[in-house]
């Protein structure tokens, strides 16, 4: 599982756990690595607004609000996870990636999306990562590698003749290491570390031993974590855990209801001091 931070602009942290207690400590990962948000709206569970979350809130003077109940339209995360599980979905499906490292596969979506500008008005034509650190991206450890890329990585055994290694590229190790560090996936299912990464060559990738050795490195993977067939005709028969609300029309799932649809507006109106926004020249 994973703890997804989202504001109004489509900045995203992504941010993997392994059991709900470990919700605080993503709070202060956000914290130490972007800063101290102003205002948390999370939907009513305990482990977002109780307990170790709410004394850190509490000591660092982070305003809390929590959404009313049946209400998702209300959280921009529950749009952002959906459009975060369309692009993982399509990611993994067109590489033909096994379903292990969908963690590093998410927080891969989630950076590309901070450090690449989109329509929004508000961002005025910049990034949401450059809206909300104040700092232009550096997109230099993403230009040369895209998700699952068939790399080489350099062995410093035997000394002194270092040998390059057949890997898969799985995201930007910003904590390990220097710049331009990656983690990597490696035949033997274990996830490495490296700086030393090139990709291969378009002589390299038509060799038919590079061929051969790409496709042995899959069956290898896939056997150790206990994946689904690699070369399996229909790719949307796995996965199924990540994307199963992809099919789900959206208006009839994260969109205000009409008035006329609740079964007896005069006690339960949701438009009431509502307010009303005019546009006025080129804002709101």
């Amino acid at each position: 599982m994973a703890q997804l931070f989202v504001n109004d602009i489509k900045f995203l942290r992504f941010i993997p756990m392994k059991k709900k207690s470990e919700a605080p400590s993503t709070l202060l990962e956000l914290i130490q690595g972007i800063g101290i948000p102003s205002v948390l709206r999370t939907d009513g569970a305990k482990e977002l607004h109780l307990g170790k979350w709410n004394d850190i809130c509490d000591d660092l003077g982070i305003k809390q609000t929590i959404t009313e109940p049946y209400s998702p339209w209300q959280n921009h995360a529950k749009i952002n996870i959906r459009e975060a599980k369309k692009a993982i979905h399509r990611l993994m499906t067109r590489n033909k990636t096994p379903k292990a490292p969908w963690d590093y596969c998410a927080t891969y979506v989630a950076e590309i999306t901070c450090i690449t500008a989109n329509d929004l008005c508000a961002l005025h034509g910049g990034t949401p990562y450059e809206m909300v650190t104040g700092n232009t991206p550096d997109i230099s450890e993403y230009v040369e590698f895209i998700w699952y890329d068939p790399v080489f990585y350099y062995d410093d055994t035997p000394f002194p003749q270092g040998k390059h290694i057949l890997a898969q590229w799985l995201s930007v190790a910003h904590q390990v290491g220097q710049a331009m560090c990656y983690w990597l996936l490696t035949q033997t299912g274990q996830v490495i570390a490296r700086t030393s990464v090139q990709n291969l060559t378009l002589d390299e990738l038509f060799s038919p031993d590079i061929k051969q050795a790409i496709h042995d490195f899959d069956i290898s993977v896939h056997d150790i974590l206990k994946s689904h067939e690699i070369r399996d005709d229909n790719p949307t028969s796995y996965l199924q855990d990540v994307y199963d609300d992809l099919d789900e029309p959206f208006d009839e799932k994260l969109t205000m209801p009409e008035q006329d649809e609740y079964p007896d507006h005069n006690t339960y109106d949701q438009y009431l001091s509502t307010h009303v926004l005019l546009p006025r020249g080129d804002h709101f």
